[in-house]
């Protein structure tokens, strides 16, 4: 059986790096995919703000290209690890759940409504 072994998350960086770095678009897609990523996913503050970071300084940049290291940093954000891919969605499950159950919350004080007292010798029906 022939079969090739897997590329490493970095081989597989440098490959795309080799080929596609005078490439503006790929840039451009690397900068768009990471910043969908981050949005959708919880992710650590620092990471997310080193996303963002240099998303803005591509995004404010005269000639749209990005260096190597930078690159590299969005990549790591599109191409996680499992384990990584998997710690982040169950902490996206979590945040999520908390915000359902605030909402929850908030909804049931907002629908309450106090019910009248009722005096000695009253029925619902009188009011």
């Amino acid at each position: 059986m022939n079969t090739k072994p897997k590329k490493s998350r970095k081989q597989r960086f440098n490959s795309w790096w080799r080929n596609n770095h005078h490439r503006q678009s790929a840039h451009k897609w690397l900068t768009i995919n990471s910043k969908r990523i981050a949005k959708a996913f919880y992710l650590p503050p620092d990471q997310f703000e080193d996303v963002f970071f240099i998303c803005k300084r591509f995004a404010k940049s005269e000639y749209k290209r990005l260096n190597k290291q930078d690159a590299w940093c969005l990549w790591r954000v599109i191409n996680p690890t499992v384990s990584q891919r998997t710690a982040a969605l169950a902490q996206t499950a979590i945040m999520l759940d908390k915000q359902v159950e605030r909402l929850k919350a908030e909804k049931q004080q907002e629908n309450y409504r106090p019910v009248p007292e009722l005096k000695l010798g009253e029925h619902r029906n009188d009011m």
